[in-house]
């Protein structure tokens, strides 16, 4: 089993989206991360493909206004397929959302401000996409 990362969205989350979700692509440690970063350990590859979940995450809320929490979920997937020219990114056995998470990965209300913003800059063109 591998831990994968999921960018996903409050609505979701919450309940109010009316949808049950699956995944098949997701972010992990991949060889290609290893090897891109052979001096990190374990746990700050983890955190890296962590955050490039959570910058997904931003990209969806830049195109959702009054949406200003990240969320990642973590879940345990049984076969994980790197995307070939990504560093994280992976083709996973289907996920199913709520059954399959182990965890729920939600900005606090510390946070809101700074994402609202930065969910603008990407709504006006301001922001990069550096993924």
């Amino acid at each position: 089993m591998a831990r994968v990362y999921i960018a996903y969205d409050l609505a979701g989350l919450t309940g109010s989206s009316g949808r049950a979700d699956s995944f098949s692509r997701a972010h992990a440690v991949t060889p290609g991360l290893r090897a891109e970063f052979a001096d990190l350990d374990e746990e700050a590859l983890e955190h890296y493909a962590m955050t490039e979940a959570a910058q997904e995450s931003l990209l969806m809320l830049a195109d959702r206004l009054g949406q200003n929490r990240r969320v990642v979920l973590a879940a345990e997937a049984e076969h994980v397929t790197p995307v070939e020219g990504a560093l994280t990114l992976v083709e996973v056995s289907e996920i199913a959302v709520p059954q399959d998470v182990i965890a729920w990965l939600v900005d606090t209300e510390e946070a809101i401000g700074a994402v609202a913003a930065a969910a603008a800059g990407l709504r006006s063109g301001d922001g990069e996409n550096d993924s």
